[in-house]
């Protein structure tokens, strides 16, 4: 009888509970919007469902889509490319150093060299350079290493470094000028200014000078984070005799999200107030 009555319990109990569900009452945040036809004329052009009215050109969008839903107060995932300071000082100067973890203190000086940044093991590496950093070399050690560099980054020598766990990564303030008779660079290049993949005294304006150079491969990453947004960021300017092959091979290396997670991760901290209590005094 008891466990009759215990199974009638729970039945009904599902029942209500599904009901409330359905139709009980809630507390949801609208917002407000309006749904119509995009207007065939403006100044922002968008083919997405969701629009909102631009507050520099007094809302005047369009869309080629026909319906949608139009609202100044739609809500977008802010999102903004960070700036070599934030960078250093995230993953440089409020980093720790580790027992996996070789933090180097900022090295004096203004004119560095790969002789300045042995990746020695058995410890990961964090480098810190105020001036400017020139690859005429090989890189020495086995292990992952950032090295942030505070002036330009001149590659004058292939840079075969890294396996297939560890690697190295170059975070530059100004320019990073890859040499025309570079063929290959194992690294990971984050620049605040431009890269130039054929540089000889300076950057080609364009693809005909010079020609006739040897095939760029980059295992890793070409990435420009400069604020600038009058010119070209990553100057392409290889131009080979083979044109079965691009001048420019960029390999994106999938190991890079994997050995740099001690190295080159934030943790996000997310807080809000807790307004269901209050607390007299």
């Amino acid at each position: 009888m008891l466990i009759s009555f215990l199974k009638k319990f729970l039945i009904i109990s599902l029942i209500v509970l599904s009901v409330y569900s359905l139709f009980g009452k809630r507390t949801v945040k609208k917002v407000s919007a309006s749904s119509s036809t995009c207007p065939t004329s403006g100044s922002i052009v968008s083919d997405s469902l969701v629009q909102a009215g631009s507050q520099t050109t007094g809302g005047k969008i369009y869309s080629t889509i026909g319906t949608c839903v139009i609202d100044p107060q739609a809500a977008f995932v802010s999102y903004k490319i960070p700036t070599y300071e934030e960078l250093k000082s995230i993953y440089y100067t409020q980093a720790k150093t580790l027992p996996t973890i070789n933090k180097h203190s900022a090295l004096s000086g203004s004119d560095f060299t790969q002789s300045n940044i042995p990746l020695t093991s058995p410890n990961d590496h964090l480098y810190y350079l105020p001036g400017n950093l020139t690859i005429n070399g090989p890189l020495s050690g086995s292990t992952t290493g950032i090295i942030f560099v505070d002036g330009n980054l001149n590659i004058n020598n292939n840079i075969n470094y890294g396996t297939g766990t560890t690697g190295v990564v170059f975070i530059v303030k100004g320019d990073i000028n890859i040499d025309i008779g570079v063929t290959l660079i194992n690294a990971v290049l984050i620049s605040g200014g431009t890269i130039c993949t054929a540089y000889e005294s300076g950057c080609p304006t364009d693809y005909s000078d010079p020609a006739g150079t040897s095939q760029l491969v980059v295992n890793g990453s070409l990435i420009s984070i400069s604020q600038d947004t009058s010119n070209q960021k990553v100057i392409l300017r290889r131009s080979i005799f083979d044109n079965t092959q691009p001048a420019e091979k960029i390999n994106q290396q999938a190991k890079y999200l994997v050995i740099l997670t001690n190295l080159f991760t934030q943790t996000l901290n997310i807080t809000s107030e807790d307004t269901n209590y209050s607390i007299g005094l």
